[in-house]
């Protein structure tokens, strides 16, 4: 670890800059990849942890979108092609009332079952009638008050005048049926009940209808229903399930009026019936799993029309109609019922994604479940799409643990990814490590070039004393910039001294030279004036003459009898 040691004092200060400024680089790149990495486990658990949650929220959506809206769409097209059927059914019906309509004589099954034994056609849908013969060319009439005869054999009431007319006007209706029941496999069966004669004609014929005895369709739920809806002539009514009375099952049906064209007044009811087995066989193909879907009646009953996990062969007259309360896996309890009803009030506009969720424990087994539902936006009837109240709603639920396979795959696929993160992360760490060691050492060497070029001339200028030009090979500036603020100035400070001490020590050298001259004159000058000096000097005595040479006596001078000196004179006689 003694390439962490900083560098000694008397390293070059390059040495000193690569050192610190690597280590801060490496520091900070270390940091962030800490960073880096710390982010990635974190958000790894994180979302192990809440992956259920955001999973779900995801799913409430995406659930809600494929399957339970799915299965209403599909659930929706199914009545809405039904409805079709029947108003063209009682639209035709109607007609045969009109005076002026030709009606062409079809034969139709009356009192008369050998006719059923050898059926023109076999439809797909045979299996609704097992062990029965059936007939898509004709249907079959019924009238109200069939007697039982002694050998078991049910025989028709005789036909009066109104039934007879019934009969002849109606008989032409089978070519609007016989379509409908071709191209709706959905549709079970097709029947008509008149008000005036309680006459029923169902399609396809079967001869167990012949045999059922006493049955008035004006007694019927579907008739009831479609009469208490009649606010127009375009109303209808679509029945809550209820059981066939001539065994075939769990039915849904969708009734519809028709009125008499010469008076305007009620001449019977119109109903397509559809088997509650073979909607939910249409909503198996939304589903996956342990996942389930269900439609019910949006009110408090909760009636189902439709279920991929509940099984409808149960048909027993007096059965109730399956509801909320006979789901299983997982059970609906009252309180998630009444949750989900409420949320599906006339306040919620049925055209719109009207998605309601939320996470739930079968309270029979402790699994918890995504329950998701969605409103239909057709209604059972004209008054229910005055009022705006839903008239079903559809329901899906999802085991929790099907969602977290869903989790526990994206956790695994993260695992998977997170050394190939890690390791993309080292490489982008590595690289940059790469890049910023490249700046640094650029940039250090661009700090440090300064210095070196200071340091050299400062060496020139050592070399240089002593001889003759201390600032020989010293250039006066240098253009080269570091682009260090401090640097800079510190050079172009250097080279500012260089130039004034040049100039100064050109300016002595000229200023000496004029000394060194003034000099050599001045010393002339003197040598010229010690030779007149000299020569005078010569010219005197060596001792200085004596008073009386200079002043004899006689000659003008002083008196011989000169005064003597005071006392204290440094004057002496000789």
């Amino acid at each position: 670890m003694s390439f962490l040691r900083p560098p000694p004092q008397s390293a070059p200060l390059k040495h000193h800059l690569l050192y610190w400024f690597i280590l801060c680089a490496l520091a900070s790149l270390f940091l962030s990849e800490v960073i880096a990495l710390s982010f990635i486990g974190g958000s790894l658990a994180s979302l192990t942890n809440t992956a259920s949650n955001l999973l779900t929220t995801q799913a409430a959506n995406s659930l809600a979108s494929s399957i339970v809206s799915n299965s209403a769409q599909l659930f929706e097209d199914v009545l809405t092609d039904v409805i079709y059927a029947v108003t063209v059914l009682s639209t035709a019906t109607g007609d045969s009332f009109r005076p002026d309509y030709s009606t062409g004589q079809e034969p139709s099954f009356y009192g008369a079952p050998e006719s059923l034994d050898n059926p023109v056609v076999q439809p797909s849908n045979a299996d609704h009638f097992p062990g029965l013969a059936i007939s898509t060319t004709h249907s079959v009439w019924i009238l109200a008050g069939y007697n039982e005869t002694s050998n078991g054999k049910f025989t028709p009431p005789s036909l009066n005048s109104s039934t007879t007319n019934t009969l002849n006007q109606a008989a032409h209706v089978d070519t609007f049926v016989r379509p409908i029941y071709k191209l709706s496999p959905e549709v079970l069966s097709v029947q008509i009940g008149f008000e005036d004669s309680g006459l029923l004609k169902s399609f396809p014929g079967t001869g167990d209808n012949l045999n059922l005895g006493a049955y008035d369709p004006r007694t019927r739920s579907w008739y009831s229903a479609a009469v208490k809806n009649q606010a127009t002539p375009a109303s209808y009514a679509i029945t809550a399930p209820y059981l066939s009375a001539f065994g075939r099952g769990w039915l849904v049906g969708t009734a519809k009026t028709f009125y008499n064209k010469v008076d305007g007044s009620l001449a019977g009811v119109a109903t397509v019936n559809t088997k509650l087995s073979d909607l939910s066989n249409l909503l198996e193909s939304y589903t996956y799993g342990n996942s389930n879907v269900a439609v019910f009646t949006a009110d408090q009953n909760g009636f189902m029309l439709a279920s991929t996990k509940t099984n409808f062969n149960y048909i027993d007259q007096g059965t109730p109609n399956y509801s909320f309360q006979n789901t299983s896996n997982p059970l609906i309890t009252d309180g998630l019922w009444n949750q989900i009803v409420s949320s599906s009030s006339k306040d919620i506009n049925t055209l719109t994604s009207n998605y309601g969720s939320t996470t739930y424990t079968d309270p029979q087994t402790g699994v918890p479940y995504l329950i998701l539902w969605k409103t239909l936006s057709i209604y059972a009837s004209d008054s229910a799409a005055k009022s705006q109240t839903p008239s079903w709603v559809a329901v899906g639920s999802v085991p929790i643990t099907e969602l977290q396979s869903i989790v526990d795959s994206t956790t695994s696929n993260l695992k998977k990814a997170l050394p190939l993160s890690i390791g993309i992360s080292f490489g982008v760490f590595a690289g940059t490590t790469l890049v910023v060691l490249l700046l640094v050492i650029l940039f250090a060497n661009q700090v440090v070039k300064p210095f070196q070029i200071l340091s050299q001339e400062s060496s020139r200028v050592s070399n240089n004393i002593g001889n003759k030009d201390l600032w020989e090979g010293v250039q006066d500036k240098n253009v080269s910039r570091s682009g260090v603020d401090e640097m800079d100035k510190l050079k172009d400070s250097f080279y500012e001294m260089v130039k004034r001490v040049r100039e100064a020590s050109l300016q002595n050298q000229a200023q000496r030279g004029d000394v060194i001259e003034n000099k050599t004159f001045a010393k002339k000058s003197v040598g010229q004036d010690s030779i007149e000096v000299q020569s005078v000097l010569d010219l005197l005595p060596e001792h200085p003459p004596q008073y009386h040479e200079v002043f004899p006596q006689g000659r003008g001078g002083p008196s011989s009898s000169r005064p003597q000196p005071a006392q204290g004179s440094f004057l002496t006689s000789s």
